[in-house]
């Protein structure tokens, strides 16, 4: 397993070309969960970021969109549908046909990427598309739980941490953790066949800290390019994670997706949000392990089950909690840095806490003291979000 690296980035609110700070001005509020179950208001709050969108048949409307809190001073955007009409919390909701023009879309942004910055390109996701509750919306792996995005970024390079104290769920989130290990077993033995079928990828190597498998002689543009491979990827993923949730929760995720689906339509009330934030009572270990497929299951649901019990007792604030349906990462690096390996990585988030496609890649992400950019960055950073703009019009 690597070593821990960090990077730092301000916020960059996103401004017309070569426009400062105007007078006045405030950080929206970060959405969470709880803010996403209205697409209409949802949809409108991104177009105040919007970079480029298309508008197709059947409402879809795939775009572009900056990010104000980004992972990067370079570049960061995302890529999704825009649509107030279409609930797709996942790859899987998309049908094969939009999600390639999805990814197509993604790249053309790395194609652009690639023309200034070729040291480190990354292309990923946050998968939690059913993890609804207060330990969620206080950190939220994917912060929009009904709208997939992909997120596009690239680094020039990333500090060492060097030791540098970090909080006990953030140390869970790089490694030091009873789960992981079991995670990419598991997930390796459900999408083996279709990964190596593919002849992009290497040999797996498997770690608490994630999947990994390295490019076998390709980037993310040909991956991106044979779409089905991450499409087929991500179905797997999301039914085994679907069928784990079963055993602990019963039904309650197919309720989620019944309930969710009516966000295309209608927000949700206060009274459908607070079902969507109710507990889950465990049962006893031997029962969950007795309704799982292999030893693969066993073992991730029994390196669990302490989180889950807690998650409903909360006797123990400071301890770790599921992260209700689980979540995951999937992220593609394209990296000339010697400290971090070109490949796919997919990350396991079973609990709630940091984490997500940096933590992925090892990597920790800080704000400086002063966390908005100072207006001469901003206008440069935003000027390469315009030019971005530009090639994809």
């Amino acid at each position: 397993m690597n070593p821990n690296y960090f990077v730092t980035c301000p916020l960059f609110p996103l401004f017309p070309r070569d426009q400062g700070y105007s007078q006045g001005f405030q950080l929206p509020a970060r959405m969470r969960p709880k803010d996403c179950v209205n697409l209409e208001k949802l949809t409108q709050i991104f177009r105040e970021s919007l970079l480029y969108e298309e508008k197709l048949e059947n409402d879809q409307n795939p775009a572009v969109i900056s990010v104000l809190s980004p992972y990067s001073k370079f570049f960061h955007v995302m890529v999704l549908d825009l649509s107030s009409k279409l609930y797709l919390p996942a790859p899987e909701w998309f049908s094969p046909e939009y999600f390639h023009k999805i990814c197509n879309l993604c790249n053309k942004c790395i194609i652009h990427m690639r023309k200034t910055q070729t040291k480190c390109l990354c292309a990923g996701y946050n998968w939690s598309p059913y993890s609804y509750g207060t330990e969620e919306e206080k950190t939220g792996a994917q912060s929009v739980t009904t709208k997939f995005h992909f997120s596009i970024w690239s680094w020039d390079d990333l500090m060492p941490y060097d030791g540098r104290k970090i909080s006990e769920a953030t140390k869970r989130a790089l490694g030091e953790n009873n789960y992981g290990l079991a995670f990419s077993k598991m997930i390796w033995n459900e999408i083996k066949n279709v990964v190596v079928s593919s002849n992009l990828f290497g040999n797996p190597e498997f770690s608490s800290r994630s999947l990994y498998t390295p490019f076998n002689n390709t980037n993310i543009s040909d991956i991106l390019q044979n779409s089905k491979i991450i499409y087929d990827i991500a179905g797997i993923i999301s039914s085994t994670l679907n069928r784990i949730s079963k055993i602990i929760s019963g039904n309650l995720v197919d309720d989620y997706k019944k309930l969710l689906k009516k966000t295309k339509e209608r927000p949700l009330t206060d009274e459908e949000l607070e079902y969507l934030r109710s507990p889950v009572k465990p049962k006893k270990l031997e029962e969950y392990l007795s309704e799982t497929q292999n030893e693969y299951e066993k073992e991730f649901i029994s390196a669990l089950y302490g989180s889950i019990v807690n998650r409903y007792e909360n006797s123990n604030p400071e301890a770790a909690k599921w992260r209700k349906h689980f979540g995951y990462s999937l992220v593609m690096c394209e990296s000339s840095l010697d400290k971090l390996s070109s490949g796919l990585r997919i990350y396991s988030l079973p609990q709630c806490g940091p984490g997500g496609v940096v933590e992925a890649l090892g990597c920790i992400l800080t704000r400086p003291e002063n966390c908005i950019a100072d207006e001469k960055d901003m206008i440069a950073h935003n000027r390469m979000l315009w030019d971005l703009s530009e090639s994809l019009n």
